[in-house]
């Protein structure tokens, strides 16, 4: 039952106690003789203009309407949880989490009967749901980062120990000491440089990981709960709105999310997001190539598709339609996104040799995610793991695109290695 409905039954509920107490009230007044005294002071006036009974019902009502009007302003004003008056599918009296809740329970009852999200702390949630080359590109800067700053710490301690190596320390009648100083300092230069462009690109890429989920979070794609500030205790978590998305980002270390225009100011903490409808489409990729099912040795052919004599690796991953429904003009497309970029081409299936195809419910299907050499090392190529990540992504009409990174390394058994974010 909603809070106003309560306050609706306390109220009529209160009305014949009221009565009950005018009755009581105008009985004691009658028969205890407290109105005596103060008619003897008029001097006979109030019983010559005032009967007695009207006058005690009189009083016995207004001290009993000054109770009632007591008793609704505590259970009006003070006993009750935050209302939401206007707002899309608000009623009046409605809870926020009744108001805000509700349509999550209404979608989700078919097939979440327990009605729980998979909700996700905003670091996790960015990992998550945000575009994967963007979180390893995040990542390769954060890597950059530990790597300059360790390195950076022992040629300090290397410098340190070149200069103490004399008494009193310095470089006099030590040239060696002092040019091999002098390039450890140039080398700590360099990686300070690295590791300022490294926090330069870090801040870029965390804001296009917040706009990416932001984007996603004003779709619907994702929803997202917190708790309004400034926190009381025992505030109902809310669910936030999607349009409120276009004037929020998130702070993800925070776990809040802020206003986007004029001073910075927190709108909302304790902030988690979820998916409130799993992607159709699902990426696979098995390491144990059942049946050699993601990954075999092919016949190569030609530019007209004739057979030439000789073999190549073919890498595939399967592209499953998880939906209840048949998605339609189903494409893949394949990029190289390391040191060795590449542009974006469409990858054909194999059942069809096209880059388009219809999924039935349930129905998957493979796409060639990297050809190679065989033998995979051949003379000229780069080594040391420059081709770095692929990133596969497919769609369909009217569906939401996935995307998913593969590390590509010729060097390595199977070559193909599915990237996934902690």
């Amino acid at each position: 039952m909603s809070e106003f409905r309560k306050r609706i039954l306390w109220t009529f509920g209160l009305a014949p106690f009221n009565i009950v107490i005018v009755y009581v009230g105008r009985q004691v007044l009658r028969y205890w003789g407290i109105l005596d005294p103060f008619a003897a002071w008029l001097g006979g006036w109030l019983k010559v203009h005032v009967t007695p009974p009207q006058a005690e019902w009189t009083i016995a009502a207004t001290i009993s309407a000054v109770g009632y009007g007591a008793a609704l302003y505590f259970i009006w004003r003070h006993f009750h949880r935050p209302l939401v008056a206007t707002g899309e599918g608000a009623k009046v009296g409605q809870s926020i989490k009744e108001v805000l809740e509700a349509p999550i329970a209404a979608h989700n009852a078919p097939k979440n009967p327990d009605g729980a999200f998979d909700w996700k702390g905003l670091l996790e949630a960015v990992n998550a749901f945000c575009d994967p080359e963007l979180v390893w590109r995040r990542n390769k800067y954060i890597q950059t980062i530990e790597n300059s700053t360790e390195r950076s710490h022992e040629i300090e301690r290397e410098m340190q120990t070149l200069y103490d190596a004399a008494p009193g320390g310095g470089f006099r009648n030590r040239p060696d000491e002092e040019k091999k100083y002098n390039e450890l300092r140039e080398r700590l230069e360099r990686f300070a440089t690295l590791k300022s462009f490294s926090e330069t690109g870090l801040r870029d890429y965390w804001e296009l990981l917040r706009g990416d989920l932001g984007q996603k979070l004003v779709s619907g794609d994702l929803i997202a709960k917190g708790y309004a500030e400034p926190y009381k205790g025992g505030s109902d978590e809310v669910l936030i709105k999607a349009s409120e998305w276009r004037m929020l980002t998130v702070s993800p270390y925070d776990g809040t999310a802020m206003k986007k225009i004029g001073l910075p100011s927190i709108v909302y903490s304790g902030v988690e997001i979820a998916r409130p409808i799993p992607p159709a489409l699902e990426i696979i990729f098995d390491r144990a190539n059942p049946a050699r099912k993601f990954w075999s040795l092919e016949q190569s052919k030609d530019e007209n598709g004739k057979p030439v004599p000789h073999l190549h690796w073919e890498y595939r991953a399967s592209i499953k339609n998880k939906s209840s429904k048949t998605l339609r003009n189903v494409k893949v497309t394949v990029e190289a996104i390391g040191d060795m970029p590449r542009r974006a081409e469409p990858s054909y299936f194999d059942i069809n040799k096209k880059p388009l195809v219809d999924l039935n419910p349930g129905e998957d299907t493979l796409a060639v995610i990297r050809r190679w050499f065989n033998p995979p090392i051949v003379v000229g190529m780069v080594c040391g793991g420059a081709y770095g990540p692929i990133k596969m992504t497919a769609s369909a009409d009217d569906v939401p695109m996935v995307a998913k990174l593969f590390w590509f390394e010729p060097e390595a058994t199977p070559m193909i290695l599915e990237i996934k974010f902690e």
